[in-house]
């Protein structure tokens, strides 16, 4: 059985024009599986969860996205 990571509750900036915000993010096995609603991702995923209480997160695609913010003053936030 997968066991997903599901993030919920969240304001998650996904960089995509047709849906540039949404409320959850599953990820199993360190890669995104569903970026979407809360009541998706908390009724069709089952794991660990994470209630982000309207914390922002912001998505980066690539590994090599992080090396670009290497040095840059993120004010106290974290890169996870």
């Amino acid at each position: 059985m997968p066991c997903y990571r599901i993030f919920y509750n969240g304001n998650i900036y996904t960089f995509d024009p047709e849906n540039p915000i949404a409320e959850a993010l599953v990820v199993k096995n360190d890669r995104i599986e569903y970026v979407g609603t809360n009541n998706k991702a908390l009724s069709e995923y089952h794991g660990v969860k994470y209630d982000l209480d309207g914390a922002t997160v912001c998505l980066l695609y690539t590994s090599d996205a992080a090396d670009e913010l290497d040095g840059v003053d993120l004010g106290g936030r974290r890169i996870i």
